[in-house]
This record gives structure tokens, C-alpha cells and sequence, in this order.
């Protein structure tokens, strides 16, 4: 069985931590505050992505028009000319397939924000 971690920090300390290019392999933003999650996911894209490679190095899938083995393929690919990629995933109670998604979130990829 998968061994779970789950950590909750506020958006200071997300900030703070982007800021220090530290980040997270998985990242679950779930809860009432939209805004909140905007703004997290901004701020993972302002310090982890690179504008001048951002067609390579990022990714937003939708639930509803995916399911979890293309979410796989893209969080499983190495950065293009850059050191990390950000795979986004919105809607993701909508993913067909999810239970596959374990097997990835046990060992994640270790250049790619999910």
C-alpha cells in the first residue's frame, strides 16, 4: 500500500518556498478558495517554468478531457532546455482511469511539479 503524506502550508509558505525554487513533485490544491488555488498555481508557474520554454516544459489538462495514462505520458517526460516541467491538471475528480495514477504517485518524477 502507498504510504500518504498529506501537508497543508499556508500561501505564504508556498510562496516562500517557490521563491527558493524548492518544489513538490505532487501538489494537491483542493478546498472552498478558487482564488487561492489561482494563486498557487500562478506562483508555481512564475518561479518553475520558464516563459521562453513554457510551450515545452507546461501542461493543463482538464478531467473531463483526459484520463490519468495521458497524465502519466506528460508528468513522466523530461523538461526541454529546462530543469523542471509542470503537468496542471483542473477538474481532476473528472479523470477517467484515476487508479493508475498510483503507481506514479508513489514514485514521481523528480523534475516534474504534478
Amino acid at each position: 500500500m502507498a504510504k500518504s503524506k498529506v501537508e497543508g502550508i499556508s500561501f505564504a509558505e508556498l510562496e516562500r518556498k517557490h521563491k527558493q525554487r524548492q518544489f513538490a513533485s505532487v501538489y494537491l490544491f483542493f478546498g472552498e478558495e478558487e482564488f487561492l488555488f489561482a494563486e498557487g498555481l500562478d506562483s508555481l508557474i512564475e518561479h518553475a517554468v520558464d516563459p521562453s520554454t513554457s510551450s515545452f516544459n507546461l501542461d493543463v489538462f482538464y478531467g473531463s478531457e483526459i484520463d490519468a495514462r495521458k497524465i502519466i505520458e506528460a508528468a513522466s517526460s523530461y523538461p526541454m532546455m529546462a530543469e523542471r516541467r509542470v503537468v496542471i491538471v483542473k477538474e481532476f475528480d473528472k479523470v477517467s482511469n484515476k487508479e493508475l495514477l498510483v503507481s506514479y504517485l508513489e514514485k514521481p518524477f523528480s523534475s516534474t511539479s504534478l
